[in-house]
């Protein structure tokens, strides 16, 4: 059986987590070499790279209405001190629900 919609949702945050963890630790090593004449365009690239991927990893939409989700349902997913929602606010259907069967 495929992964629910909930547990794509969990790992689309996960990967968020990883991208914008890579591009924090790729600035700081950025900064502190900032005197060689490289630096200053591979920490554009970095954060270009960084924010192009938190754009894509962060948009999550809905399977079955196409709705994206807010910041704030994604923040219940990323703490754990957060409840993760148990439907997708506009369409209601389970997060538990398989992904691929939520195309109805």
């Amino acid at each position: 059986m495929g992964e629910s919609i909930g547990q794509y949702v969990r790992r689309r945050v996960r990967l968020t987590a990883a991208i914008l963890a890579a591009g924090v630790v790729g600035m700081m090593y950025l900064v502190s070499h900032r005197t060689e004449p490289w630096a200053s365009t591979a920490a554009v690239l970095v954060f270009g790279t960084m924010a192009i991927g938190l754009l894509w990893s962060g948009s999550v939409k809905c399977p079955r209405c196409g709705r994206r989700f807010s910041r704030n349902d994604f923040a219940r997913f990323a703490w754990p001190f957060l409840t993760e929602p148990d439907s997708c606010p506009e369409c209601g259907v389970s997060l538990d629900a398989p992904r691929q069967s939520a195309h109805q």
